[in-house]
């Protein structure tokens, strides 16, 4: 005996593939970005809390860091979108054969 509604009822969906583990050049990437943007971050408030009246040496070695360290965060970002990427095609080609 068929059921009512056995024509218009979904199966169950099929289980989502595993996910690629992340590699560890994606870590490596992903703790300097992290590092990179927080050390920039709090230079940049010391920067503010010190004010206008901030000189010497250190002053300007801490003004340098975010002025590099954002650029770099940046180029760090988009290094990691590009593994990840390669990652996630690599694994569909594996899933796809």
């Amino acid at each position: 005996m068929q059921t009512p509604y056995s024509c218009c009822v979904a199966k169950k969906p099929a289980p989502a593939p595993e996910p690629a583990p992340i590699s560890r050049q994606e870590r490596i990437v992903a703790y300097m970005f992290a590092a990179i943007l927080g050390l920039s971050i709090i230079a940049l408030f010391a920067l503010f809390i010190g004010g206008p009246k901030a000189t010497g040496n250190v002053w300007s070695a801490v003004a340098l860091v975010p002025f590099l360290g954002f650029p770099i965060a940046i180029l760090l970002l988009i290094a990691l979108v590009v593994l990840n990427i390669v990652r996630r095609g690599r694994a569909a080609k594996v899933a796809g054969k």
